[in-house]
């Protein structure tokens, strides 16, 4: 006789069934270890996004500071500068009242032409003309010199126009002088006839 074990079936569907449904699924220790490695890299990313914040804040103060203290420098440039170019002026104004002294000495020295008429001459010349030579014959003086520009020697012919020594004054010659030290420099003339009436002091 033919016996057909129908309770080995079930227990066999039931054991298939407690396997698939019970156990653990294949792979799901390794989910878990996925998981451990993307919060691990959202950690670096974040530590990475951090660090390089603080080093862009940083780079950015010291390019700041530089640009800072780069503006300081020029400012301090810039000032050194101009007092150097005051001290050239400066020095070029001393080295006109030094030439003008020593022609107002040496004329007054030589006799040569009454102290009024000199005195008028210097005191109404700007401190940015000197002279060269001064000459006169019979009641004409003839005036050479220089001027810092060609302002400074038209106003010097004004000033003297209106001098109560001077009868007329002619304008002759107005030039630039040729390498000059002071850019601009002139050199000029004057033919003054003076009044006829002037006491010699």
């Amino acid at each position: 006789m033919i016996q057909i074990n129908l309770l080995s079936g079930k227990e066999a569907l039931k054991k298939d069934f407690d396997t698939k449904v019970f156990s653990p699924k294949e792979g799901g220790e390794g989910g878990a270890g996925d998981q451990l490695y993307q919060i691990g890299g959202a950690i670096v990313f974040i530590v990475g996004l951090i660090i390089l914040a603080v080093w862009g804040f940083t780079a950015y103060n010291n390019v700041s500071k530089l640009e800072r203290l780069r503006s300081q420098k020029m400012a301090e440039k810039d000032k050194y500068q101009n007092l150097i170019k005051e001290k050239k002026a400066l020095q070029q104004d001393l080295d006109m009242l030094k030439t003008k002294t020593e022609l107002i000495n040496n004329l007054k020295a030589r006799q040569s032409i009454p102290v009024k008429i000199l005195e008028e001459l210097f005191n109404r010349c700007p401190d940015s003309v000197w002279f060269q030579s001064l000459t006169k014959k019979g009641n004409t003086l003839n005036l050479k010199g220089q001027a810092k520009n060609a302002e400074s020697a038209n106003n010097y012919y004004q000033l003297l126009s209106l001098s109560p020594i001077v009868k007329s004054i002619q304008y002759p010659v107005l030039r630039k002088v040729a390498r000059a030290k002071v850019p601009g420099m002139v050199y000029f003339e004057f033919k003054i006839t003076l009044n006829d009436k002037i006491k010699k002091e």
